[in-house]
């Protein structure tokens, strides 16, 4: 019975992992902060959106690792789950968590003095976001978050902010590496915590390219430059 668990957890995982790992980094993405270049007046979807999308493929391929790590911890113990590798998985993460870190710390240095489109900015204050909270099950902290954010016009908040969980959640990575390469067992608590912060950056980014979505949506339809 706990060999067929494990079988069946393993092959969940291991297509997440696929579908995530197998994302083209410079594809279109449509998961974490895609389409918020166009708010900005004088630089281009060209220069940003590079950094936009391999931040995200980068962010979602290091999710992917701790998610099988997950799993076999879901399906083991945490002292009983193999320590290389999970040692193996949460290094690959870390790697390229940095790698999505950097890409929004150059989407930070380009757009600080950035200045956003007036009709853009309207188009934002004008958003029900409690109502879009209800309708897309957002938690009260995240949409709070954002309404600061975009209301006020400060768009690069968004990478900043995603640079900062970034950060944060590698040096929760490098908790975890330092606990297994002692010889350890990590407490459970560090692992909840870890896949919190990556699913609450997941759903904070994702909210954002659902309201620029829609905005770039009505660009088309109103004719916005």
């Amino acid at each position: 019975m706990i060999k067929e668990r494990q079988k069946k957890w393993g092959m969940i995982a291991l297509a997440a992992l696929l579908v995530l790992v197998l994302l083209p980094e410079h594809a279109a993405t449509w998961m974490i902060a895609n389409e918020t270049p166009i708010g900005f007046v004088w630089i281009g979807p060209q220069e940003l959106n590079p950094d936009v999308v391999a931040g995200a493929a980068y962010f979602l391929k290091s999710y992917a690792h701790v998610l099988r790590v997950l799993a076999v911890v879901e399906t083991t113990t945490v002292r009983e789950m193999p320590r290389k590798r999970a040692q193996r998985g949460l290094s690959r993460a870390l790697f390229l968590l940095g790698k999505a870190q950097r890409s929004y710390g150059r989407l930070v240095a380009k757009t600080a003095k950035g200045r956003m489109k007036p009709e853009v900015f309207l188009m934002l204050r004008s958003i029900d976001y409690e109502g879009l909270a209800r309708d897309k099950g957002v938690g009260d902290t995240v949409i709070s978050r954002i309404r600061s954010q975009l209301g006020d016009g400060n768009l690069y908040e968004i990478y900043r902010h995603l640079e900062s969980r970034a950060a944060d959640i590698a040096d929760q990575l490098h908790t975890l590496l330092t606990v297994l390469r002692s010889g350890d067992s990590p407490c459970i608590d560090l692992i909840w915590r870890l896949n919190r912060s990556y699913a609450d950056t997941l759903i904070y980014g994702q909210t954002v390219s659902e309201i620029f979505c829609h905005i770039a949506g009505k660009q088309v339809v109103d004719g916005l430059k």
